[in-house]
C-alpha cells in the first residue's frame, strides 16, 4: 500500500500528513520508502520527511556503532532470516530473494569490513551496472528501479521485489539517473550487531548451518 501511495505525488503528500499525525506509524515505513521521501524533489514532502526519519548520526557514526559485528560469531541459520527480512527484495542468494541488484555470490570472498560498508553505507560506491533510474510517467506516476532492456520504443524497469514493468517511451515524461543507490540507507534500523554478524556469516559461508567466526 505504501509503495502505491509513493507512486503519485498527491498521494505521497497525504502519506506524509498521515505520518505527521500519527495515523501511519513511522516504523511502518521501510528504509527504501524512507529514502524516496528523504530525497523527494518537492520541498513540502522532503522537509517533513527529514524531520520524521533523519537521525542525527552520520553514516560514519552508524559504521562505528556496528563495528562490534566484526568481532561476533555469526550464525548462518539466523542469517537467512535476516536476509529475507532486509535484503530479499533486491538480492537473490541461494534460492532466496529477487535478482534486482548484484549477484551476491560474487562477493563471498569480500572482507567483513567490505560487507559492513556495503550494507550500512550503500551510497559510498555504486556499481554503474546497477545504477538506479527515476522515471516520471505522463499519467503522474513516479517509479524507481534498474533499467534492464531497452528498445527504440520502450524500456523495462525492474523494481524492488523483482517487479518488472515495460514502459513505452511515449508514456515517459522524464527519466533521469539517480545519484543514490537503489539499496537504501537505514537498514541498521531493523538490525542489531548480532543480526548483521549472522547475515554476513551466511553470505560468506559455504554452508547454511553452524557458527562462523568473523574475526
Amino acid at each position: 500500500m505504501l509503495s502505491l501511495l509513493l507512486a503519485r505525488e498527491d498521494w505521497t503528500r497525504e502519506l506524509v500528513a498521515a505520518l505527521q499525525q500519527g495515523t501511519v506509524a513511522v516504523a511502518e515505513v521501510s528504509p527504501a520508502e524512507q529514502q524516496k521521501l528523504l530525497h523527494h524533489e518537492a520541498p513540502d514532502i522532503r522537509e517533513p520527511a527529514v524531520a520524521l526519519f533523519r537521525s542525527s548520526g552520520t553514516r560514519a557514526d552508524v559504521l562505528a556503532k556496528f563495528q562490534e559485528a566484526a568481532t561476533l560469531a555469526g550464525s548462518p541459520d539466523h542469517g537467512i532470516a535476516v536476509f529475507e527480512k532486509n535484503c530479499a527484495q533486491c538480492h537473490a542468494f541461494r534460492g532466496h530473494g529477487h535478482a534486482v541488484g548484484p549477484n551476491l555470490v560474487e562477493f563471498a570472498g569480500k572482507s567483513v569490513q567490505d560487507f559492513l560498508v556495503a550494507i550500512l553505507d550503500p551510497n559510498s560506491a555504486i556499481n554503474p551496472n546497477y545504477l538506479a533510474y527515476n522515471v516520471e510517467t505522463k499519467d503522474g506516476r513516479s517509479l524507481s528501479g534498474i533499467v534492464r532492456g531497452e528498445t527504440a520504443s520502450s524500456l523495462t524497469l525492474v523494481q524492488g521485489g523483482g517487479v518488472e514493468e515495460k514502459i513505452l517511451r511515449a508514456d515517459i515524461q522524464e527519466i533521469r539517473a539517480s545519484k543514490l543507490s537503489l539499496m537504501p540507507e537505514g537498514l541498521e534500523q531493523a538490525m542489531t550487531p548480532q543480526d548483521l554478524a549472522d547475515l554476513v556469516a551466511w553470505l560468506k559461508s559455504g554452508t547454511t548451518t553452524g557458527q562462523v567466526s568473523l574475526k
